[in-house]
């Protein structure tokens, strides 16, 4: 298993590699995926209501800076932009709660997941679990490949646009891993690098072949702003390529959203009920809001409730600048939500105690096998409706706190389905 993934630098970060995948009833995933799909919507349709389906506004509400608005106007549509979507979901007391949805091409995991699954279940135990116990689970590849498939004719190639020196997951693999996929299922595709991609004549051209189609696989860093943002640009106004996974997705990605979402006194009790799955989030600012019933200042909730309060940038990923009270002393928790307040551009969530799973791994290191015990972060994706698979992963010591030390505290693993 460890030679499959071995290319992804998968095992870099921790070095644990999974023996036993994270096993859902059938149900329980069904039931998750449901309210995902439900609460994506109505975050998606709130959003779009609050600004009148103006992206421009929408980008205000967001709290975009000038310099991260340049997509606005590129009238690429909604829903090629959004198509793939992955909640992030802890489970507390068996009950699944979404911290925050992701919409877009570029998310974490998309190739760990399927590559993990398949590097797992086909080892000669991963194959001795699958029968005995009915086990399965879907590939983001398979579901993005569906999707993909809508967007092209008989001879349309499809390129997965992405940079060479910073491929997902650590590697070059990430990229090759779902073009072969494409390939093998009957999609003309290549890894198109940015560094040597081009527009000509209003679409995408790589080594003189034209594409119809492209699927972004890269955020806009800070260096593919200085190097690269004239084709980043252009790819985004390129009408004879349609763009799987434009920048408009990183709007509705946005925490603000999500918070004026959860402080909307105007939701009727069905919408209030789907947000029970949801924690309590709010912009940090000095306006009051309702939680559970009662008005309140988020920053002096906040500053009352360290061990409960959670602060995020409104439009970072992947955990970059995400601060939990409860991993700090009093002063500390203090000058931080301080320092948030001045900066402007957080919101405030409630806490969610998680459930601990045991789960084994071989430790590289140690060439040892062990139970790790700790709590998991679920990532369900969501492909056009389509389920996608699902992401997880799980820090080898310690508690909640430990998801957001991603250096060194990490593993992947596989989440599989059984029947009831």
């Amino acid at each position: 298993m460890r030679e499959s993934a071995a290319e992804l630098g998968t095992w870099r970060r921790g070095g644990y590699v999974p023996l036993q995948p994270f096993v859902l009833d059938s149900r329980a995933l069904d039931f998750m995926r449901g309210v995902g799909a439900r609460l994506q919507k109505l975050l998606r349709d709130h959003a779009l209501d609050a600004c009148g389906g103006d992206i421009g506004k929408l980008a205000d509400l967001a709290a975009l800076s000038d310099e991260e608005r340049w997509f606005v106007d590129s009238g690429r549509p909604l829903e090629e932009a959004l198509g793939c979507l992955r909640s992030d979901v802890l489970v507390s007391g068996g009950r699944p709660c979404f911290l925050e949805f992701n919409f877009g091409t570029c998310l974490n995991g998309t190739t760990a997941a399927p590559v993990l699954a398949d590097a797992l279940m086909n080892t000669p135990l991963g194959r001795q679990m699958r029968q005995r116990n009915s086990l399965s689970a879907r590939s983001f590849f398979a579901a993005r490949s569906d999707w993909a498939r809508t967007h092209t004719g008989p001879a349309d190639s499809v390129a997965l646009v992405g940079l060479a020196q910073e491929g997902d997951e650590g590697s070059l693999r990430a990229f090759h891993a779902e073009s072969d996929y494409f390939a093998a299922h009957g999609i003309p595709c290549d890894f198109v690098p940015v560094e040597e991609a081009e527009i000509a004549d209003n679409a995408l051209w790589w080594r003189g072949k034209r594409y119809a189609v492209a699927v972004r696989y890269f955020m806009a860093n800070a260096r593919v702003r200085r190097d690269h943002m004239d084709f980043v640009v252009a790819l985004e106004h390129a009408t004879g390529t349609k763009l799987l996974g434009s920048y408009a997705s990183q709007l509705f990605t946005s925490k603000a959203l999500l918070a004026d979402l959860c402080c909307d006194q105007r939701l009727n009790e069905e919408q209030r009920s789907l947000l029970s799955f949801v924690p309590w989030t709010a912009r940090l600012e000095p306006e009051p809001v309702t939680r559970h019933g009662e008005r309140i200042d988020p920053i002096e909730w906040a500053a009352q409730h360290r061990e409960e309060a959670v602060l995020k940038p409104y439009n970072l990923f992947g955990g970059r600048g995400v601060v939990m009270g409860s991993a700090m002393g009093d002063g500390q928790w203090r000058e931080t939500l301080d320092s948030a307040v001045r900066e402007g551009g957080h919101v405030v969530q409630e806490r969610v105690r998680v459930d601990s799973w045991a789960t084994r791994y071989w430790n590289q290191e140690a060439d040892s096998v062990e139970t790790v015990e700790s709590p998991v972060l679920l990532g369900p994706y969501s492909v056009e409706g389509a389920d996608g698979g699902c992401f997880a992963q799980q820090p080898i010591h310690g508690e909640a706190e430990a998801l957001l030390d991603k250096q060194h505290a990490l593993s992947f693993g596989t989440v599989v389905s059984c029947p009831e």
